[in-house]
């Protein structure tokens, strides 16, 4: 079974490694909840 992912953001670029970072932690959550396998904050980190 596979996923496709879309992210679009409103944030411009060259606005540092923060914006790509929250996205990532935003995507691995999404997904955990998906799969139903919730994670913690810790286990995403």
């Amino acid at each position: 079974r596979g996923i496709n992912l879309f992210v679009a953001s409103e944030v411009p670029p060259g606005t540092g490694l923060g914006s790509s970072s929250a996205a990532a932690v935003t995507m691995v959550r999404a997904i955990s909840t998906l799969v139903e396998q919730p994670m913690t904050k810790q286990q995403v980190a």
